[in-house]
């Protein structure tokens, strides 16, 4: 597979990785921690905490991230260098669980676009707050800010798809009907909670894999298993404000914390106005406590824009020794919701072009997280999907294969499978 087919891939998943540098490992104390889903609201402005993981073979940023909850952009963003579908083994990466809220109201769901994620604050006392990575829209059908509330809750809701859309897929080739009834090919997913502004939606998802990237037509995206822990612990009413704050800044008791996302928008007044905003409040947090602000990695915060909360005042411990007191995750023994192709069996069968072993891996894993999922494998150092029942199942995926990732395959099947790993 040349270069371009692989980078072709890449862009179609929209995983933007990071290009910054960073040291290759990152040190650890070798303890380890759970990960806990629901986060304690603190005075301050944190909630959650960072780990870092050592990988292992075959392992998957893709599947570290879902299995975490974090959102694919961010556990790149967290680790630049890394190739999300075929990391070193034995690598130790970072896992971004560490949060600063937004400067909004504390109250119902709050969407910081930025950073790609979504936080629900409880009603009760002590007030919790749970955060989930968020898919959100793509350039030129970005979502909007503001603030609204939930106006319905709809189980397994079908999809009345918008003319303006349809008419987008009919130019690509890949018409849609009118109305997606509830299912597995329901981009909703099985919940949906609509805004007051017309159109927009907070859902699941039948491509899971999309989720912390900027790839919907506006609404707001969550992994199916997220929106089913949501939406029942919010009501029509609940209000929701969304914004798009991508450099916050935040204390956790005596700790100045900086969280830098990378701008949506790369307009340079855009830049020019949130780095005048930051250095304004920089200063008044130095001014209110008295205590300076080391600028030198506040640039550096700014450069890599690599989406954890960082220490940025002159006399907190250096980040190579605050990365190195992190404690280590375990690994698990199986990756939550990693799909697994169906063992061979009579059926037919794609098989892709030669590619070079490093490329054979990166591709398979790929597949395995397209939405819906191709059944991909590697056998005798070819990639191979199936098995498909049918040679009219076999067709339709080799014609998407050939349209979503310009790949070409052939249909054979199960005898001349078999007849060629003789």
């Amino acid at each position: 597979m040349a270069v371009s087919h692989r980078q072709t891939l890449t862009f179609l998943l929209v995983l933007l990785t990071g290009c910054q540098s960073f040291p290759p490992s990152l040190p650890n104390a070798g303890q380890e921690a759970p990960i806990d889903r629901i986060h304690h609201h603190p005075d301050g402005d944190a909630i959650g905490r960072l780990a870092t993981l050592r990988l292992r073979s075959g392992d998957t940023l893709a599947d570290v991230a879902r299995h975490f909850d974090i959102g694919l952009q961010a556990i790149q963003d967290a680790n630049p260098g890394i190739d999300p579908w075929a990391p070193e083994t034995g690598r130790d990466i970072l896992l971004p669980r560490a949060f600063l809220l937004p400067d909004a109201p504390r109250k119902g769901i709050v969407v910081n676009l930025a950073a790609m994620r979504l936080f629900h604050f409880s009603e009760g006392e002590p007030q919790t707050v749970e955060s989930y990575p968020v898919g959100i829209g793509r350039a030129g059908w970005e979502s909007p800010t503001g603030r609204t509330r939930i106006v319905e809750k709809i189980v397994h809701p079908r999809w009345v798809v918008p003319e303006s859309i349809r008419r987008e897929h009919a130019r690509e080739g890949d018409p849609l009907p009118k109305i997606v009834p509830p299912g597995p090919t329901n981009p909703l997913g099985d919940y949906a909670l609509r805004l007051g502004w017309r159109s927009y939606l907070i859902h699941g998802t039948n491509k899971p894999y999309g989720v912390g990237l900027r790839i919907s037509h506006g609404c707001i995206r969550l992994y199916p298993e997220d929106i089913a822990r949501l939406f029942p612990g919010v009501g029509e009413g609940t209000p929701v404000t969304i914004v798009d704050q991508p450099y916050l800044l935040g204390w956790r008791g005596k700790e100045l914390l900086l969280e830098i996302h990378r701008p949506l928008s790369q307009n340079p007044r855009t830049l020019n106005a949130l780095w005048r905003d930051l250095e304004r409040r920089l200063r008044q947090a130095q001014t209110q406590s008295g205590r300076p602000i080391d600028w030198r990695r506040v640039d550096r915060a700014v450069a890599e824009a690599r989406g954890i909360p960082l220490p940025v005042l002159v006399d907190a411990p250096r980040w190579a020794e605050y990365l190195a007191s992190l404690p280590r995750v375990s690994h698990p023994t199986r990756w939550r919701y990693a799909y697994q192709p169906p063992p061979l069996r009579p059926g037919w069968y794609l098989v892709l072009e030669p590619l070079p072993p490093p490329e054979t891996r990166i591709v398979t894993a790929i597949l395995r997280h397209q939405g819906p999922p191709y059944p991909a494998r590697i056998l005798e150092g070819r990639v191979v999907v199936g098995p498909y029942p049918e040679k009219s199942h076999a067709r339709r995926a080799q014609r998407r294969l050939a349209q979503e990732l310009e790949l070409e395959s052939q249909l054979v099947p199960p005898s001349a499978l078999e007849a060629s790993r003789r």
